[in-house]
């Protein structure tokens, strides 16, 4: 992530700020506080970022971090992707399950809610079997957009609640850059971007040198983890009698240090 350790440190301080007892848990109580947002089915679905949450009703700094970052960087398909999981847990597409979304996401209007919004759904059913599949979930919200602004308004109240939209914005803009130059070192086997004119003039003191460097270490771990894949159903295999291969010993350790800097050189 494109992220400075000046926004890190920020955010550490938000969350200790919020964690009075200095126990490095806060509950999910003060979260929502601190996001000035209400806590209901679709607010809740944020806490699936949390990686490490053990506990129910709290949240640790690593938690904290990795909710917000995750979730103020999503996209707008991401951001639909979500609310259409969250709402369609068992796969369904049933539209009584997205009318419940809607009272959870707190769009229920006068007259709207009532005949309106069920006319939408029937509207973009195009296969007319009852059910309301992604794509047609899509093209909905692109016809009525305003029926499902608060999910986005949403996500700018945790943006201005944490580290303000202007800096959220240039760490988006990095992490563009960065995933760019990691599906540009995919394509072309490992082989570096060509260095901009900024680059070439400013050399180790651009801050782009710093992201070149992030995403050769995320390429590193990319093929690394495509390795260890390739590995696993060879092992699999192998086990009716012949010995299985195991990954060799050190093959992190010389995958993660094979000098990242070289990808930022020109080849």
């Amino acid at each position: 992530m494109g992220m400075t350790v000046q926004e890190v440190q920020n955010l550490i301080a938000i969350f200790n700020d919020i964690d009075l007892s200095c126990s490095g848990l806060i509950n999910l109580r003060e979260f929502y506080f601190l996001l000035d947002t209400p806590q209901n089915k679709y607010t809740s679905a944020i806490l699936r970022f949390g990686a490490h949450k053990t506990d129910p009703v709290k949240l640790d700094i690593d938690d904290f971090v990795r909710i917000v970052c995750t979730f103020v960087l999503m996209s707008q398909t991401d951001i639909y992707r979500l609310c259409f999981d969250t709402f369609d847990e068992d796969d369904s597409g049933i539209k009584d399950e997205f009318v419940v979304m809607c009272d959870s996401i707190q769009i229920k209007g006068e007259g709207f809610f009532q005949g309106n919004f069920r006319k939408a759904m029937d509207t973009f059913d195009a296969n007319h079997d009852g059910l309301l599949d992604f794509p047609e979930f899509i093209e909905m919200n692109r016809k009525f957009p305003l029926v499902f602004w608060p999910l986005f308004h949403f996500q700018e109240t945790v943006q201005e609640k944490t580290l303000g939209k202007r800096v959220w914005a240039k760490i988006h803009a990095r992490q563009l850059k960065i995933d760019a130059w990691r599906n540009y070192m995919t394509r072309f086997l490992g082989r570096a971007p060509p260095l901009t004119w900024q680059e070439r003039w400013c050399g180790c003191i651009s801050k782009d040198h710093r992201l070149r460097l992030i995403a050769a270490q995320l390429y590193d771990q990319d093929q690394l983890r495509l390795k260890i894949q390739q590995q696993l159903p060879r092992a699999g295999h192998e086990k009716d009698g012949k010995p299985t291969q195991s990954i060799p010993r050190g093959a992190f350790a010389k995958t993660t240090s094979s000098n990242t800097p070289k990808h930022a050189k020109t080849t």
